[in-house]
């Protein structure tokens, strides 16, 4: 028996006005747990920069990604990310670089690290959908063509500079807002929150578990992480009534998502599975309810999409009657 099914193919940003080193301190406080006792972290938060319009979710994503990125490059060797946000007035020579950008004041967010830096050829692509340097098994994140693209959302512009052997600097400039306007705390909008669903989140990047692992615990959701797709299917089999929902991403090295939710189907028909995705991908209806996916979710998730779209999946999948074997 099919269940009806919906698809967020898009979304619209949820934009209020933050400031910037609000979503900075989260993440950051969830890096220095983290990082590798030779990796330094420096933030510099400048007084009398403006607040921005901006989904708050969105950009903490987009900081750790950039800063998960930063600690890749200085692997294995001593190093420092420095995180600044400072006010940012564009002159006419720099908007003749960034016709996009206005002659008004902007917040400068800049991640800077001291690592392996990127060759001139490779710096010429970075922003490209599907390009990464990182080998096969290390994870894509969010996809640097995906972080420009939330900069253009919000009307912004992203910049890199970077030399080979002393480090790489990303530049994000958000245009700023009205002093007197009401800035808002971010994440103030209240999303729907679970009660102790156990919910299995796989994907090849350790950054972004970590990142929605966080989101979904504040949600009141019990959440296994894993990042490998053998992984996850052996801790299905193992127990098959261990979880109320999988997430999984679609571009994996190991499986496919989609070749996930159909082994997650074979184990337990009635498995909800929310299947995730960077990239704009050709998926027919017909195959995404042949695989079994629930909802389809398109990366960067913000945090009241993801929980109104869990929420919808684990009530539909209340509704539904037990599946019968033929």
């Amino acid at each position: 028996m099919l269940q009806i099914l919906t698809f967020s193919h898009q979304r619209e940003f949820d934009r209020q006005i933050i400031q910037l080193h609000a979503v900075v301190k989260e993440a950051m406080k969830f890096l220095r747990a983290s990082i590798p006792a030779n990796i330094k972290i420096e933030t510099q938060f400048a007084p009398g920069t403006p607040a921005v319009l901006a989904d708050a979710t969105q950009i903490y994503q987009v900081v750790m990604n950039l800063a998960t990125n930063a600690l890749h490059a200085m692997e294995n060797r001593p190093g420092e990310l420095t995180v600044r946000i400072e006010p940012f007035q564009p002159d006419d020579t720099f908007i003749g670089l960034h016709p996009e950008l206005k002659p008004v004041p902007y917040a400068r967010l800049t991640v800077a690290d001291t690592g392996h830096g990127i060759d001139a050829g490779t710096l010429k692509r970075i922003f490209e959908p599907f390009f990464t340097t990182k080998p096969v098994g290390k994870g894509t994140g969010l996809g640097l063509s995906v972080v420009h693209g939330i900069l253009q959302a919000h009307e912004g512009v992203i910049t890199v500079e970077s030399e080979v052997g002393r480090g790489t600097t990303f530049a994000l400039y958000f245009p700023g807002r009205v002093k007197d306007a009401t800035v808002a705390e971010p994440g103030a909008r209240k999303a729907p929150s679970g009660h102790g669903q156990k919910i299995l989140l796989l994907d090849d990047e350790p950054s972004l578990t970590a990142v929605m692992q966080t989101l979904l615990t504040r949600l009141n959701y019990q959440v296994t992480t894993s990042n490998s797709a053998s992984h996850a299917l052996a801790l299905c089999r193992e127990n098959p009534a261990r979880f109320d929902l999988v997430i999984t991403d679609l571009t994996m090295p190991e499986v496919n998502g989609l070749e996930v939710a159909r082994q997650i189907r074979g184990i337990r028909p009635d498995m909800p599975v929310i299947l995730t995705s960077g990239f704009s991908v050709e998926l027919s209806r017909e195959d995404l309810i042949a695989a079994g996916i629930s909802e389809l979710l398109k990366k960067p998730i913000g945090m009241n999409q993801l929980a109104e779209a869990i929420q919808k999946v684990l009530i539909n999948n209340d509704r539904q009657p037990p599946a019968t074997q033929i």
